[in-house]
């Protein structure tokens, strides 16, 4: 997956057992699927998304059986039995931007402002 404005290419292992791994590391440190998986999600056709993708610090309910819901796709909703991911590729103007699906012209990021961290610090400590 690329990311239009920087460019900076991320890097997606989809496992056998629908489990994934993505360069960012956010499934590895949060336990929450990252952009980056969506975008194919969203674009694979019957790419499954299970529950057990999120870890269950996350749940509302801690004691949730997760092997008992099935997995879902963008189309329809997937068995225990069919939870194996197909063999496709993305195309190239996929990972160059996702939600385009008319121009290839490319339009420079709009400029923004970053607050140091240390401003946002003590704004949010004079306000409590």
């Amino acid at each position: 997956v690329k990311h239009e404005s920087t460019g900076v290419v991320h890097y997606i292992a989809v496992l056998p057992d629908g489990h994934y791994v993505c360069d960012c590391c956010m499934p590895s440190n949060l336990g929450v699927p990252c952009r980056h998986y969506f975008c194919i999600w969203i674009d694979v056709q019957n790419m499954p998304f299970h529950i057990s993708l999120i870890r269950p610090r996350w749940y509302q309910d801690s004691a949730l059986a997760a092997e008992s819901i099935p997995a879902v796709c963008r189309n329809r909703e997937l068995g225990a039995e069919e939870f194996r991911l197909p063999t496709k590729t993305i195309r190239s103007a996929f990972a160059s931007n996702p939600l385009d699906n008319t121009s290839h012209e490319t339009t420079p990021p709009p400029r923004t402002q970053t607050v140091p961290a240390r401003d946002v610090f003590h704004n949010v400590q004079a306000a409590i």
